[in-house]
């Protein structure tokens, strides 16, 4: 089964059902596989360790690979089908945000929206919205 991630396609390796994570395979520039986190709906690869685990964030620990069980299900296709829509609605809710930003600029009304602090207010990445 494969995902697409930009303009690159990667292969999954595993599903961690309970956090809604993917591990895929990419294929680096140089032409080696490394093994890449994608969270589902997400389109931002997560390098060397996965996002943060629901484990992790109530303690405050550092999250590894160890926190997640990687699993390849039978039902993949239907998983990574569920994946792409979470992403279209998310370049919905994007698209229409944008939108209001520029009605309201037009109007002459500063308007921070969610987009707006996600994209430039967030301290690290951590915060920050998933999207394409």
């Amino acid at each position: 089964m494969k995902v697409r991630v930009g303009s690159n396609i990667c292969n999954v390796l595993g599903y961690d059902a309970d956090e809604k994570v993917f591990e895929v395979k990419y294929q680096e520039e140089d032409e080696h596989y490394v093994e890449k986190y994608l969270s589902e709906g997400g389109s931002i690869l997560w390098e060397e360790d996965p996002p943060q685990c629901s484990k992790c964030s109530k303690t405050n620990a550092t999250c590894s690979n160890k926190c997640y069980n990687f699993k390849y299900y039978n039902n993949m296709k239907e998983i990574v089908q569920k994946h792409n829509a979470l992403k279209s609605t998310r370049k919905e809710e994007i698209k229409a945000e944008l939108n209001k930003i520029e009605e309201m600029k037009k109007e002459g009304v500063e308007y921070k929206s969610w987009l707006y602090k996600s994209l430039f207010e967030s301290e690290d990445n951590t915060e920050r919205m998933v999207f394409t």
